[in-house]
C-alpha cells in the first residue's frame, strides 16, 4: 500500500480532489472553486512529471480562474440573487470563443515546438493534443466560471 502511494499519490489525491470540485459543480456551489484550487496544485506536479507542460501551465489558470470563479459567484448571491443564473452561449459569443481558442491553441503551440530544445529540457509528448486540450480548458473554465451551459459539450471533447 505504502509503494501504491508513493507511485500514485499525487494522482489520487487530484483525483479526489477533482471528483469532489465536480460534485460541488453539478450542485452549483461555490464550494467547488476551493476544490479545484486544491486539484489544480496537485495536478501541476502530476504533469509536469509527466512532461504535459502546456497542461501543466493551465493549472495556475486554474487557480487564477478559481479565485474569479468564487468571487463571481458570491458577488452575485450577494446582490440578492439566490445563485448565478445558467446562460446559453449566444452565436455572437461562440465565434468569439471558438477565435480565443484558435489563437491560444496557436500561442501555446508555439513555444511547445521550439522552447524546450531552447532550456534543454525533454520535448512535450503530444504537443498539438496538449496545446489543443489546454486551449479548449482555457475557455470551458471561463464559461463555467460565467455559467454558460455549453462549457460541459467542451468538457466531453477535452477529456475523449
Amino acid at each position: 500500500m505504502l509503494e501504491f502511494i508513493k507511485l500514485y499519490g499525487w494522482e489520487v489525491l487530484g483525483t479526489v480532489s477533482s471528483l469532489v470540485y465536480l460534485y460541488y459543480s453539478i450542485r452549483e456551489s461555490a464550494w467547488l472553486w476551493p476544490w479545484g484550487i486544491i486539484a489544480s496544485f496537485v495536478s501541476i506536479q502530476v504533469f509536469f512529471s509527466a512532461r504535459l507542460y502546456a497542461d501543466m501551465s493551465l493549472q495556475f489558470y486554474y487557480l487564477v480562474i478559481s479565485i474569479y470563479g468564487w468571487w463571481y459567484w458570491s458577488e452575485s448571491k450577494s446582490t440578492d440573487k439566490q445563485h448565478v443564473a445558467i446562460k446559453q452561449v449566444h452565436s455572437l459569443l461562440a465565434l468569439k470563443l471558438i477565435g480565443v481558442t484558435v489563437v491560444v491553441y496557436l500561442a501555446l503551440l508555439l513555444p511547445l515546438l521550439y522552447v524546450p530544445a531552447l532550456l534543454d529540457i525533454a520535448s512535450s509528448d503530444m504537443p498539438f493534443l496538449d496545446a489543443f486540450t489546454t486551449a479548449a480548458s482555457i475557455v470551458a473554465t471561463w464559461m463555467l466560471a460565467r455559467k454558460y451551459i455549453e462549457h460541459w459539450l467542451i468538457w466531453i471533447v477535452v477529456n475523449s
